[in-house]
């Protein structure tokens, strides 16, 4: 999500004569942290999550009042959750705080390689699949047969192609792959080459299950 700010733009030698933008924006920031810590909670996927991203402020120069401030919400839904109970409680914080702020979904544009448009809401709803699908089924199959070991069926914290896919075509979809979640945007990300080996092994099994082709 987008929130914006609004303020009144005035020299910062006399900051009384404007609002500061900045200073709005950081009271709405206070009120998110809070909200953060009161999402609706899925006994399965745990509760929703929210995380301030970026913040910029715009002025007419570095020595004017800010007049318009700009944060970025990350706001990950668990099951239970839609994107209008989303806005309204960000709409909820605005007007606890008696500030001059709107919110929006914001929206992806991208042009690929071969020219195509893409155009979207960033909006992408909680998924589960059931433990006793036919795609989780095999997966835990292929992975016990390749790895020699049962895997424990649960729940990622962070978003995958799966939202799309699962959330939203109704593609039925697993998570599974190398690496250490815990490293994933961290300054030692890195996967073990062995993981991604093993991995692969597992998809090519999985793949010949789904066939009917036998190991």
């Amino acid at each position: 999500m987008r929130l914006v700010a609004h303020g009144r733009s005035a020299h910062a030698a006399s900051p009384t004569l404007g609002k500061n933008a900045v200073y709005t924006a950081a009271r709405l920031v206070f009120g998110l942290e809070l909200l953060a810590e009161q999402l609706a909670n899925d006994d399965f996927l745990g509760p929703g999550s929210l995380a301030v991203t970026g913040i910029a402020s715009s002025a007419s120069s570095r020595n004017a009042v800010p007049d318009r401030c700009e944060l970025i919400i990350d706001r990950r839904l668990t099951l239970g959750e839609n994107e209008t109970k989303a806005i309204a409680e960000v709409q909820r914080v605005i007007a606890r705080e008696g500030v001059r702020a709107e919110v929006e979904v914001t929206e992806y544009h991208a042009t690929s390689y071969s020219g195509y448009a893409c155009h979207n809401r960033e909006f992408y709803p909680a998924w589960v699949m059931a433990e006793d699908h036919p795609l989780v089924v095999n997966t835990v199959h292929a992975i016990r047969e390749q790895l020699k070991h049962r895997p424990r069926v649960g729940h990622w914290d962070f978003s995958t192609e799966g939202v799309y896919t699962a959330g939203m075509a109704g593609i039925p979809t697993v998570g599974f792959g190398p690496g250490d979640p815990r490293l994933a945007h961290t300054a030692d990300e890195h996967v073990q080459l062995a993981d991604v080996y093993a991995a692969a092994e597992v998809y090519a099994r999985l793949a010949a299950q789904l066939l009917g082709t036998g190991t």
